[in-house]
């Protein structure tokens, strides 16, 4: 969704988990990748803001986001405030 919404970020690479990466990797819309390579494609993209995403309470995606495309903070901006600060310890 990410490259279709802002295909000029330089941020669209996303870690699915759970069902919801083994739904993608049977649609051919993701790959299966190592613990280790996910974490390094979260890493390639430092400094850019953190979000992990749940639905149904469970974390189902991770990524690295470009504000000023991400859905996510469109919606913020937008009024639908579905993203939570934190920091880590």
């Amino acid at each position: 969704m990410c490259c279709e919404l802002g295909p000029e970020a330089d941020a669209t690479e996303a870690v699915f988990l759970n069902e919801l990466g083994e739904a993608m990797v049977e649609a051919g819309k993701a790959v299966r990748v190592s613990a280790e390579e996910a974490v390094g494609t979260l890493k390639r993209y430092k400094g850019k803001p953190l979000v992990f995403s749940k639905v149904g309470g469970k974390h189902m995606e991770s990524c690295r986001t470009q504000p000023a495309t991400c859905l996510y903070w469109n919606m913020k901006r937008r009024g639908l405030n579905c993203l939570k600060s934190f920091r880590a310890p």
